[in-house]
């Protein structure tokens, strides 16, 4: 299957209902063409290594045969490939990307949901039918506790930005003008208690939100980035959330030690 025969198939002869196939399409793409298959199930639910290990065959039953009967993927034991032998080129990689994309948010707008919730209502378990739940009903990341104010649901009307299972909002107290918080979409209660999808979610997101202001506001000269974990190191609200401090010159008569200033004292050095 050429590059042009994939586009013409990921933009014309994909239905929307096939979010499965889209998804695993879209993860081959950025990664070069080839893919485990436990690599593939880790990006399809985005969870821990230990949780999604148990979802291999469901990926491999799903969209891998029905795309390898369409001569989209082909495999070799555990390696899943795009049949296109020829390497993409960056543009023509950018193109698939976005292709993936318009589908997935045309899927998400069908279905009422963005991405990341539309993938996880997907999500099969074991004992979902029966309505228990346990540690490792990976599909509960979305559970809201109602009196959390970072809880997904409680914050959805105030997000700027999102990334997979991460977003960001406004801090409602900023120390400066651009003062925003990067919060997982799942409830947990601090930066530990992320999962490292979560962590290099969060990660990808800072850059982004790097990258916008240093080219939208000359002003800024520096950031801060930080996070309170446990009461005793300034923590009130026990959902995760880093800060992102945009910092401009003069905006403190001396900040040097930044970060250090949690306990004045030790702030100059």
């Amino acid at each position: 299957m050429t590059f042009d025969d994939l586009a013409d198939f990921i933009e014309n002869k994909m239905g929307l209902s096939y979010i499965y196939q889209i998804a695993l399409i879209k993860t081959l793409v950025e990664s070069g063409g080839s893919a485990t298959l436990q690599y593939l199930a880790y990006e399809f639910f985005r969870q821990e290594e230990n949780q999604c290990l148990s979802y291999d065959a469901l990926v491999q039953k799903m969209p891998v045969n029905i795309l390898e009967t369409l001569g989209v993927v082909e495999t070799h034991d555990d390696l899943i490939s795009l049949a296109d032998k020829q390497k993409l080129s960056f543009t023509q990689t950018a193109h698939l990307k976005m292709l993936c994309e318009q589908r997935l948010q045309g899927f998400a707008h069908k279905s009422g949901k963005d991405v990341y919730e539309a993938v996880q209502a997907l999500c099969p378990t074991s004992d979902r039918s029966n309505g228990n739940k346990d540690d490792t009903d990976v599909c509960d990341v979305m559970e809201t506790i109602s009196d959390c104010p970072f809880c997904y649901e409680n914050i959805k009307s105030r997000i700027i930005e999102s990334y997979h299972s991460v977003v960001t909002i406004k801090d409602d107290f900023p120390v400066g003008d651009g003062h925003m918080l990067i919060i997982p979409k799942r409830h947990c209660t601090d930066f530990f208690h992320m999962t490292q999808a979560e962590q290099i979610d969060a990660n990808h997101l800072l850059k982004i939100l790097h990258e916008r202001i240093s080219h939208t506001d000359s002003t800024v000269t520096g950031f801060n980035v930080g996070m309170n974990t446990g009461e005793s190191a300034g923590q009130t609200i026990f959902h995760c959330h880093i800060h992102l401090i945009p910092r401009r010159d003069g905006d403190t008569p001396n900040p040097r030690g930044g970060v250090r200033g949690v306990i004045p004292d030790k702030m100059n050095y």
